[in-house]
């Protein structure tokens, strides 16, 4: 599937309010991705004062940042209007008053989009950049590093793609089965079957364009992130990134 084909899927409003309801709430060990996130933020940035959470969906990855450093300004960008309303409705109602940007970082322009607010001391992602293609991650990191001041946080949580086809497999059934169990805890009828196909037409979409978490890391380095690294992943599941930098060093 095309970037543009990505975009277009993520702007259905039906699509983006089927994401934040089932989907984002069933991922294993959510919390302790967060709570994992924030430490390494406080470890590796040098001062938390401009955030901007790329790909933003509800803000959830952002919010928490905020909660941690709460007289940080927070961005939240998005290409889908859905999400930025859930974006913007967290923030709302948790007192804090985030600038809400509509980009499409598929486009190379969008830094200029959010470049005006200042460089930026951590940039977060959750669960978005894997629908570019692998060069176009690349690329998307590439941007990020020039909008990092020195010494600037990069964490990405994202789907990464499994090295092996049982692996996917295994990865498959057992997300479903979290699919499952998030929508009998709410207390929703909970078909099985239906969730796998309904799952598994977002799947298709993946798998088009998920890369290899060895190769992201790569690309990181090669760009002039350090203290780069894989700092959880569960199964398809990681959080990476790195840091610009201080200058001079």
């Amino acid at each position: 599937m095309s970037n543009a084909s990505q975009g277009k899927v993520w702007q259905d409003p039906r699509q983006a309010a089927s994401y934040l309801a089932h989907a984002r709430g069933a991922i294993p060990l959510a919390a302790e991705q967060l709570r994992l996130a924030v430490g390494l933020a406080e470890t590796m940035a040098t001062k938390v004062e401009r955030i901007l959470d790329l790909g933003c969906g509800d803000g959830v990855m952002g919010m928490a940042m905020v909660e941690r450093w709460p007289g940080a300004t927070l961005t939240l960008a998005d290409f889908s209007d859905t999400m930025l309303t859930a974006a913007s409705q967290r923030a709302e109602a948790a007192g804090v008053d985030a600038n809400l940007v509509n980009l499409d970082y598929s486009d190379p322009s969008w830094p200029s989009l959010v470049s005006g607010r200042g460089s930026f001391d951590l940039v977060v992602s959750g669960f978005s950049i894997h629908h570019q293609t692998g060069g176009r991650k690349e690329e998307v990191y590439q941007e990020v590093f020039g909008l990092l001041t020195t010494g600037g946080v990069f964490l990405n949580l994202d789907n990464v793609s499994s090295p092996t086809e049982k692996l996917a497999r295994f990865f498959e059934l057992d997300f479903v089965d979290a699919l499952v169990s998030e929508r009998v805890h709410k207390g929703l009828a909970a078909d099985r079957e239906a969730i796998f196909g309904e799952w598994w037409t977002r799947r298709k979409e993946d798998l088009a364009c998920c890369s290899p978490l060895e190769d992201q890391l790569g690309w990181l380095r090669d760009i002039g992130f350090e203290n780069v690294d894989c700092y959880f992943k569960y199964l398809e599941f990681a959080l990476f990134g790195g840091s610009r930098p201080m200058a001079g060093i």
